[in-house]
């Protein structure tokens, strides 16, 4: 289980740094995890994580609860190619002060994705702004908005959005609020999985396939008022940030009583081979608590992903060389996918205009195929696509990326 270790270890380094009463936080550009060059390319020559540089400011340092806070985000495209289709995701935390933070992290009060359809070109720097309400029972304190830039929804450029405190750009700011508060919050250090504590700042736990997945939980009325809450629980693969990734959800009212603690839980008797991320949020008028629970299972069928697609250039004229690349793995810590990968580039009508195929291993690490080639005509809309296989040729995974000129105009 070495891989998937190591890649939240350096993760789990992405902290922040305090310079006053500000905290910031910053992804360094580079690699992380492995990488494998089977497939004819090694990934990490031409996608670098963190290699959009963001940061993040309010427009005032202090806030009062039911106020809307607005927050300015610089954005600075590193990557020698053109990142389209981008979106900025928001994670929102209220400052654990005990002991609790080491292990678990702060208490997260809000996510969301703020900006989409963002395009920027090679070295582009561009500015956008994002408002957040607060919600009027929020306790007083310091609070960190973080910020993630992906791709797609789900390709990570800079940043894990689906991972607790793992942004690629922070900073503190406070709220006061003048009334009494009125939470109701997710106990972040009282969850488990399968009667094991988990802690987030910890490599994510494991099972085998034929194991029951059990977790167990607790949900505390802070106030000295009665409180309904929507508790809302939704179980993904690999990640929360997509729609597309959602196996299913559930939905339910429920109330506690002044201080109350209540348990809840959910259970899986048989899960497929893959990376899940389980999604619990309450919310109300008056607050909104988020906790995220991501955990493994192994087995021989392991399913694969596309971890990223880009294209060198855009639009593209008859005649300009130009290159197109995707980064995949085997949704696993160990275990190989028998399969095959096939990347395609297409025209607006749907037709290739070329593609190439891998056949073989697919591993945990990172493996990647690259097309150069020549345009023989113009394109105002080109397709990137991305396909896995298992060895029985069944379609496991499908990504694609549309270019589109009509679609280049990015929010400012």
């Amino acid at each position: 289980m070495k891989n998937f270790k190591n890649i939240f270890k350096i993760i789990c380094t992405l902290f922040l740094l305090f310079l006053g009463n500000n905290a910031l936080a910053e992804v360094v550009e580079g690699n992380i995890g492995g990488t494998n060059s089977a497939a004819g390319n090694d990934c990490f020559a031409d996608y670098k994580y963190g290699s959009v540089h963001i940061t993040v400011s309010p427009k005032k340092i202090n806030n009062k609860t039911g106020e809307n806070v607005q927050f300015d985000v610089n954005l600075t495209n590193n990557n020698k190619y053109p990142i389209i289709k981008g979106g900025i995701y928001v994670q929102i935390y209220r400052s654990d002060l005990s002991d609790n933070r080491l292990n678990h992290g702060d208490y997260q009060v809000d996510e969301f994705f703020a900006v989409n359809d963002i395009s920027l070109e090679s070295g582009e720097m561009k500015k956008v702004s994002f408002d957040w309400g607060v919600p009027k029972g929020l306790s007083s304190g310091m609070y960190t908005v973080g910020v993630s830039f992906l791709s797609n929804n789900k390709f990570d450029v800079s940043g894990l959005g689906f991972v607790h405190g793992a942004y690629a750009a922070a900073i503190n700011f406070g709220i006061n609020n003048e009334q009494s508060p009125f939470e109701t919050v997710i106990l972040k250090d009282a969850i488990s999985i399968n009667g094991q504590k988990y802690i987030q700042k910890n490599a994510n736990p494991a099972f085998n396939e034929k194991e029951k997945i059990e977790i167990r939980y607790k949900i505390k009325n802070t106030s000295n008022r009665e409180q309904t809450v929507t508790l809302n629980t939704k179980l993904f693969s690999w990640s929360n940030l997509d729609p597309e990734y959602l196996i299913n959800k559930e939905s339910q009212k429920i109330t506690l009583k002044p201080k109350e603690e209540k348990d809840f839980s959910a259970s899986w008797e048989k899960l497929d081979p893959n990376v899940y991320t389980y999604e619990i949020s309450t919310n109300n008028y008056f607050s909104k608590s988020v906790a995220k629970i991501r955990f493994i299972v192994d087995g021989e069928n392991t399913l694969g992903r596309t971890n990223f697609l880009a294209l060198s250039k855009y639009p593209i004229e008859k005649g300009d060389q130009f290159y197109f690349f995707n980064c995949f793995h085997a949704i696993s810590d160990s275990i190989s996918l028998k399969g095959k990968m096939v990347l395609s580039l297409k025209d607006k009508n749907g037709s290739v205009i070329t593609s190439q195929e891998y056949i073989g291993d697919i591993s945990p690490q990172l493996l990647s195929k690259k097309i150069e080639l020549v345009a023989n005509n113009n394109y105002d809309i080109l397709v990137l696509e991305s396909k896995i296989y298992d060895e029985k040729g069944k379609e496991i995974s499908k990504e694609s990326l549309r270019y589109d000129c009509q679609n280049m105009k990015s929010p400012s």
